[in-house]
């Protein structure tokens, strides 16, 4: 018989044992948790099996415990499970707090377990390779696969001395070394001069201050570096990142092992919930990373996807073509890194996307605020004004710093998915939609995707210990569509401004044959309202002499589905080429844009009367 939930849930009829999926579900974890360790918030959401496929049952969150000196990280992590117990009407713990795991014939408990976190900060990493051609793009590439940037980069042929050498690695007290050189049957010598110079700094710390050291070089030095450095400091091994095929994960994973037992170290309540469940760690930027690299997978070919993920602590950034990820971290968020926005943007820039008078001492003050205080939520819808403003400088900030600038304006970019806490807990998701517009402003048809239950994260976590329910999640309509933006490059600046200028023309059909045609206008954002989740088909009627179409062919009709905003036109003006306007203008000017873009809403749109 089918496991099913306790009393209060809706329950699912047996199936047959004999019927093969069923059998293969059978074969599966029934029940499984996902923990996402939050710097502000933890997050607890449980999946069963219901008719063959994995289903959201619910999730609940909590505050983390992490930088409470009094309570452990697993204190968090066991008040979110039982608020999520509350929820779902079944237990997960026992009397003790203890989790019930495997799965009871009651169906109290769970099968399997998978965490992210992104409360400890950046591991701090240094990497050592034998030359800055060689070996140290090959250790620099792999931790940018996991979105982390070493604090220090030494080589051998750098030119420091080995004395020089030690005082940058005591001033920059990494936590993890990771050293490597040499291809198989080679420089052995050069890799011992590495080894040295690291021995050297270990010894001058005591045991607890020692890093640990994880050896990614040539497999015939291994020996005699396991020989030296086992009574000194914590080492691993791994393959010669030099000899690792493109696709390969190896060296990857030794890295991410290595980076799990210096969290383990630094919260020790993550030890609590391996050691009860069995549950394997990732770092949130890695599961991020993932997220978008997969959701790349489900796409057109040779079409680009854009992440943004918003948290307390840091911005990550990520563009994913052909399942290949460029994956950057920002460490300022919506916490208490937030102040440093104002190092890359000042407080007039942000005044300019918030449609109320406002003075720039007062978006300090709040700014300064919010960092103390990362868990408030906006009191008021001015409050939350300012909140999205922050978000758009945080998105143009992330775009700048991680070199994707070329992106937008290049016509590649096919969905832009929008996650995290910071983008994700809005009362209107309009308002994340008009940030990530307003900030990345993309060329071509762009599908805006909305994280609203936190499940990217989950993605990437359960992805490599449970690929089912991965492909079980994305294939639910994981993300709300929010809708179509079609943004051309109008080349020809005085449609934006000639009064007779002609507008372009266009025709929509949906599946049942009507169609109705519409003028879209210069110098607007132009919404549509369609039917959310249908399928609908635009067949260009003109394009005015001076608009380009990057990444759509012109007259050639195309489908799409439509989103909860329906299909929208972004025809407005290009950032710095209108006139300065006074604050009254620039006012009116968001105030129209946001009534333009209009609510949103899933349900009925448009109807095309032909």
């Amino acid at each position: 018989m089918k496991r099913v939930m306790s009393p209060g849930v809706l329950k699912q009829p047996p199936e047959s044992v004999e019927n093969p999926e069923t059998a293969a579900a059978n074969a599966l974890p029934q029940s499984v948790l996902t923990i996402d360790i939050g710097t502000v918030n933890t997050r607890a959401c449980l999946f069963e099996i219901r008719a063959g496929k994995y289903r959201f049952i619910g999730s609940a969150s909590d505050r983390t415990t992490h930088l409470n000196h009094e309570r452990s990280e697993f204190v968090g992590i066991a008040a979110a499970v039982r608020k999520l117990e509350k929820n779902v009407k079944k237990r997960i713990l026992d009397a003790d707090g203890n989790f019930i795991l495997p799965m009871a014939t009651d169906f109290s408990g769970i099968d399997q377990a998978a965490a992210s976190y992104t409360c400890i900060a950046d591991p701090a990493i240094a990497i050592f390779g034998l030359s800055e051609a060689g070996s140290l793009p090959a250790l620099r590439s792999l931790c940018a696969r996991l979105g982390t940037t070493p604090i220090l980069e030494c080589a051998l042929d750098d030119g420091y001395s080995t004395a020089k050498q030690l005082d940058r690695l005591t001033a920059a007290a990494p936590r993890i070394i990771v050293f490597a050189g040499g291809t198989e049957n080679g420089a052995r010598r050069a890799v011992y001069r590495i080894g040295e110079t690291i021995l050297l700094y270990c010894k001058s710390l005591t045991r607890e201050q020692r890093p640990l050291l994880l050896f990614l070089g040539n497999s015939e030095t291994r020996v005699e570096i396991e020989r030296v450095f086992a009574k000194i400091s914590d080492i691993a091994f791994g393959s010669n990142v030099m000899e690792t095929e493109p696709g390969d994960e190896p060296a990857l994973n030794c890295l991410l092992k290595t980076i799990r037992k210096d969290a383990s170290l630094r919260a020790p309540g993550f030890e609590t919930l391996r050691k009860q469940t069995n549950a394997s760690f990732i770092p949130g930027e890695f599961a991020f990373g993932r997220s978008v690299r997969l959701l790349s997978r489900l796409i057109r070919k040779h079409q680009v996807v854009l992440g943004v993920n918003i948290g307390a602590d840091r911005t990550l950034i990520a563009q994913a073509m052909d399942l290949r990820l460029k994956l950057k971290t920002v460490p300022i968020g919506l916490g208490k890194t937030l102040p440093g926005i104002l190092s890359e943007t000042d407080a007039e820039s942000i005044r300019a996307h918030i449609d109320f008078q406002i003075r720039t001492g007062e978006i300090r003050d709040y700014i300064l605020n919010k960092s103390l205080y990362p868990e408030l939520v906006p009191a008021n819808r001015y409050a939350a004004e300012i909140e999205i403003a922050l978000k758009e400088e945080l998105i143009r900030i992330a775009l700048f710093r991680s070199g994707f600038l070329s992106l937008p304006p290049s016509g590649r970019l096919s969905a832009v998915l929008l996650t995290g806490s910071g983008l994700r807990n809005v009362e209107d998701p309009g308002a994340s939609l008009r940030a990530a517009m307003n900030a990345i402003r993309p060329y071509g048809a762009i599908d805006y995707l909305l994280d609203m239950n936190g499940l990217a994260a989950v993605i990437g976590t359960v992805m490599h210990v449970n690929p089912k329910l991965a492909a079980d999640i994305m294939d639910s309509s994981t993300y709300l569509n929010l809708g179509k933006v079609i943004r051309p490059r109008v080349l020809d600046r005085s449609l934006w401004t000639r009064k007779n200028a002609a507008p372009m023309r266009i025709s929509i059909q949906n599946t049942g044959g009507d169609k109705k045609e519409y003028l879209i206008p210069f110098g607007e954002i132009y919404r549509i309202p369609l039917n959310y989740g249908q399928n609908y088909r635009l067949e260009w009627l003109s394009i005015p002499r001076g608009v380009d179409t990057p990444g759509i062919q012109p007259f050639l009709p195309f489908g799409f589905k439509s989103g909860s905003f329906g299909l929208i036109f972004d025809l407005r003006g290009e950032r710095g080429t209108d006139k300065k306007d006074d604050r009254a203008a620039e006012i009116e000017r968001l105030r129209l844009e946001k009534k333009q873009l209009g609510d949103w809403r899933i349900g009925e749109g448009g109807r095309l009367d032909g």
